[in-house]
């Protein structure tokens, strides 16, 4: 008897997890630079705000646009990684027969379906319950 497995949904599993992790590590690093540009951007604008006397508003102008656009960057960087995690899991319980028989025909579909096969399932199966 050969049995023949379909992974198909095996490797698009391990594809989509792999894609995740590519964007995880994506993600954090654009992220990493982030903190240090916008800290120094709030540096600069204590530090020289006050001083600054000539241009001051377009100063002020830069630093709160380096600012807002870090958050802007953070925030599609969050969102992104977000969507490359995997859906939680839903888990529930589930009654035995039901599940052995959903798992059970796809290996019985696979089986060619002749007489003496037939009679061999049956007089295994009556045997099996019997032994249980």
């Amino acid at each position: 008897m050969v049995t023949l497995d379909d992974i198909t949904e095996l490797v698009s599993a391990q594809r989509t997890s792999a894609w995740a992790d590519v964007a995880r590590r994506i993600a954090h690093e654009i992220k990493n630079p982030l903190t240090p540009i916008q800290l120094s951007a709030e540096r600069l604008r204590r530090k020289y705000g006050p001083v600054i006397k000539e241009d001051a508003a377009i100063f002020h102008q830069c630093t709160d646009t380096i600012v807002r656009q870090v958050d802007d960057i953070k925030r599609m960087v969050d969102e992104f990684s977000q969507f490359a995690r995997m859906p939680k899991p839903v888990m529930g319980t589930e009654e035995s027969p039901t599940w052995c028989a959903r798992r059970c025909s796809c290996s019985a579909s696979a089986i060619p379906r002749s007489t003496s096969t037939s009679k061999f399932r049956r007089s295994r199966c009556r045997r099996g319950s019997t032994a249980g």
